[in-house]
């Protein structure tokens, strides 16, 4: 695997990354996703958004993302075991996977940042993680 987590980026207007999270039957199974490019607001676009507490600034947990490793905090792990599905895709928008992180994805993190308002008032629900899981609010 490439040193190093490497997103495409974004050439959409409006464009985000959401994450399909693919499904396992076994709990212990490992993590694994793709990101992909739709546009904010698009017709078809399905998401549910992930509101966490980062907790370590730095990951150190492995999950394949692209068929790439990506090192994402224990927070961030915990929340992906517990909504992965059995047999089904799950998309999430999740901060810490789906913005640019990297030193040099700062223009990218900081227009995101702009849209984060819109990312989770269009998703479809919005999990909310405080030290265990549990579905705050809304659904559409």
């Amino acid at each position: 695997m490439p040193q190093g987590f490497q997103h495409v980026p974004l050439k959409l207007d409006r464009g985000i990354r959401v994450l399909d999270l693919l499904p396992s039957r076994k709990r212990g199974a490992p993590l694994q996703c793709k990101t992909r490019e739709v546009r904010l607001g698009g017709r078809k676009v399905r998401y549910e958004a992930l509101s966490y507490v980062w907790g370590a600034r730095t990951g150190d947990c492995p999950i394949v993302c692209n068929d790439q490793e990506l090192l994402v905090t224990p927070s961030c792990r915990d929340a992906l075991i517990q909504l992965r599905r059995s047999f089904r895709i799950r998309t999430l928008w999740i901060d810490a996977i789906c913005i640019d992180q990297s030193d040099s994805g700062a223009p990218e993190r900081n227009e995101q940042v702009m849209l984060m308002g819109l990312i989770y008032h269009n998703a479809t629900r919005v999990w909310k993680i405080i030290s265990m899981l549990t579905k705050a609010g809304r659904s559409s």
